[in-house]
């Protein structure tokens, strides 16, 4: 009887999502150097959006999610369901033609050569390999080399503070161009990196890292990195931020400090690199060349901090951060949350937001299409 119950549950799940709901937006502040030209729209409302891969060649973005346990496409104005009942299926990335689909446990890939609303569904899954499965710091999130051979994941520590081990607390990575499929580590030492991109004209890859619990407001910093070598050590669980939390730490040389610091459990998630391309229009010009970073927000402050999206400009030594869109946390019906920073092929800006559900669009005025 519970079965039957449960496939007509299936049956009548809804193919598609309605993208209506309407938020006041006007209650986020851009910042002064593109508030006169720009603005923001809701690009789509879909319950718990998270991370997003852009895949131009088929004009559909698809979504990712930690606690809905579902996957989703966005394609010609349509949100649509292509799964339900996954293992917090965070992390999504494009190379065309495949979908890549990071869940709680392992990475999996689809074959997309178009997309159809009509009939929207997941093709066959290729499994590519299985990942540590913990709910602690277990929702991953991946990135795909600018060559497109390797494909690189998180591996958040299990734990806010504890010596970690074998693929705990890493980034790591495997050779998707080959029949090889084993992960080798290239980072140690990151507690909880939920946001990875690689930087356009130097090719490094910069993540962000989030800080322990615990120490107070204000300690230790949450972290922006740069990796510059395989192998390299993040300071997790001696260092935060540059700041020393046990007694007894790695000796002098054998971590490197975070490139960039930001305050104390802001929680940066998605990172992106804002970039000129000789494919794509380039439609925020202020944007060009900086980091765009998600700030997720506090839960554990006793003044909330974080709840914005800032740039961050490189170029500059030291780089200088600004905030680029601010107000999530007074937003109405709930607090804002953003997660994630995409660009579209059109060259607007797409940020996610899991504490409203919605995807939001940073456009010119003149600008109205999808």
């Amino acid at each position: 009887m519970i079965k039957k119950l449960f496939l007509l549950f299936l049956i009548a799940l809804p193919a598609s999502i309605d993208v209506s709901h309407a938020l006041d937006l006007k209650q986020l502040t851009l910042a002064q150097s593109i508030r006169d030209n720009y603005h923001l729209r809701i690009y789509a409302s879909l319950p718990d959006a998270r991370s997003m891969a852009v895949a131009e060649t088929i004009k559909t973005v698809f979504v990712g999610t930690k606690s809905r346990d579902r996957l989703y496409a966005i394609h010609q104005n349509k949100v649509h369901i292509l799964a339900e009942g996954l293992n917090s299926p965070n992390g999504v990335a494009w190379r065309a033609p495949y979908l890549y689909l990071a869940e709680q446990n392992k990475i999996t890939r689809y074959r997309f050569d178009e997309f159809s609303s009509q009939s929207p569904k997941l093709p066959n899954a290729e499994f590519i390999i299985n990942l540590p499965n913990y709910r602690h710091h277990g929702w991953r999130v991946i990135e795909i080399s600018p060559d497109g051979k390797f494909l690189y994941v998180s591996l958040g520590a299990p734990c806010n503070v504890c010596k970690v081990e074998n693929l705990h607390g890493t980034i790591a990575r495997l050779n998707i161009s080959s029949h090889d499929k084993k992960l080798e580590i290239i980072a140690y030492g990151v507690r909880n990196s939920v946001g990875m991109a690689f930087h356009p004209e130097n090719g490094k890859l910069y993540f962000t890292d989030n800080g322990v619990d615990n120490m107070g407001d204000d300690l230790p910093p949450e972290e922006v990195n740069r990796l510059d070598k395989n192998g390299q050590h993040f300071g997790f669980p001696y260092y935060g931020g540059g700041k020393a939390r046990t007694s007894r730490p790695l000796a002098k040389g054998d971590f490197t400090f975070p490139l960039v610091e930001l305050p104390a459990h802001n929680a940066p998630l998605g990172i992106h690199f804002y970039q000129s391309d000789k494919n794509r229009p380039l439609n925020i010009p202020e944007l060009d060349g900086k980091a765009i970073i998600a700030l997720h927000g506090s839960w554990n402050r006793r003044i909330p901090d974080g709840y914005r999206v800032v740039m961050v400009d490189f170029k500059r030594n030291p780089a200088k951060v600004e905030t680029l869109i601010d107000d999530f946390l007074d937003m109405q019906e709930g607090r804002g949350r953003p997660v994630a920073i995409k660009t579209l092929w059109d060259g607007s800006l797409l940020i996610s937001d899991d504490g409203h559900g919605k995807i939001y669009q940073l456009i010119k005025n003149q600008q109205s299409g999808k």
